[in-house]
């Protein structure tokens, strides 16, 4: 058996970048190629077409945590009893929403114009539980979800197995209309092969400080240095290594698994189902995916 990401094995790899050598300059400098990077770097080369904008990452581009998630587009989370819609925290649940609404059409954007082939499907998923008594103020939760442009629907018994071919979740509710589900590291593969000219990117760069400098900031790595006039720090919680400290944040190592493709008789058996994704009710609990083409996917901790 082999210790590897499955996504990134089933997508293969971008011709190689060069690492940083000696000095180099920029207008603009993003540190840490993933989503959340490669995004921004597309954002500015378009508002700024003339700047010369260069991504660095400390390993291969677009392979680091980006690549490795559950594949969930989360616009709308599962409410928790005090962010219930007449509770004290319904006002930040709506803040919550909108910013993950706004966040999960920049991505079918982004998709639609790199024509970004990432197996995504905008076709909500499951909030489930295998013991009911888990899944606690449904009607609550469905009047909230709806009050924030969410689509929710409860299903148990027999019902919810005929979506998940499974017999395992009694209970769930289905939520849709913003929440999709892909493969990641696809999608954050499609962006990098999609930047365009005046972005250039630097791989198996470690930064490991930053300093001010006349008109902007040196970034300062082991074979070389970037000045530039900006620089977006966008590593996550391993913002320490840039040597930023106090960043209010910590990585949290997960591991899943991903199957083989089930064949046409298992897939049969399970009634033929479509694609679905499964998020626990309970912190840091199971995630289970049938993606398309068959595999199930577990995540847990």
């Amino acid at each position: 058996m082999k210790n590897q990401c499955g996504w990134i094995a089933l997508v293969g790899t971008s011709p190689g970048r060069d690492h940083l050598k000696g000095p180099e300059k920029a207008d603009w400098l993003i540190i840490g190629a993933g989503i959340t990077g490669l995004s921004a770097a597309h954002s500015l080369a378009e508002m700024y077409p003339e700047a010369r904008i260069v991504v660095v990452d400390r390993q291969r581009a677009a392979q680091g945590a980006s690549a490795r998630n559950s594949g969930y587009a989360v616009s709308h989370e599962n409410p928790g009893d005090d962010e219930l819609i007449g509770h004290s925290g319904f006002a930040g649940f709506e803040v919550d929403s909108a910013i993950g609404c706004a966040a999960g059409e920049e991505v079918r954007k982004r998709i639609s114009r790199h024509g970004i082939e990432c197996e995504y499907r905008d076709s909500g998923y499951y909030f489930a539980v295998n013991d009911p008594a888990k899944l606690t103020h449904i009607e609550a939760k469905l009047k909230t979800l709806s009050a924030v442009g969410a689509s929710a629907q409860f299903l148990e018994g027999g019902q919810l197995a005929q979506k998940l071919g499974t017999r395992h979740y009694r209970a769930a509710i289905w939520c849709g209309n913003g929440n999709a589900l892909l493969q990641p590291a696809k999608y954050v593969k499609g962006l990098l092969d999609a930047l365009p000219a005046n972005v250039t990117v630097f791989e198996n760069t470690e930064i490991s400080g930053l300093e001010p400098v006349r008109g902007g900031v040196r970034a300062i790595g082991t074979q070389g240095s970037i000045e530039a006039g900006q620089v977006l720090v966008c590593l996550n919680a391993f913002i320490p290594r840039a040597g930023i400290d106090n960043s209010a944040t910590f990585p949290m190592e997960l591991s899943a698994s991903l199957t083989r493709p089930l064949t046409d008789r298992e897939y049969a058996a399970i009634g033929s189902v479509e694609p679905w994704g499964v998020l626990s009710t309970r912190p840091l609990g199971a995630t289970v995916r049938l993606t398309p083409d068959r595999r199930v996917m577990i995540r847990n901790t």
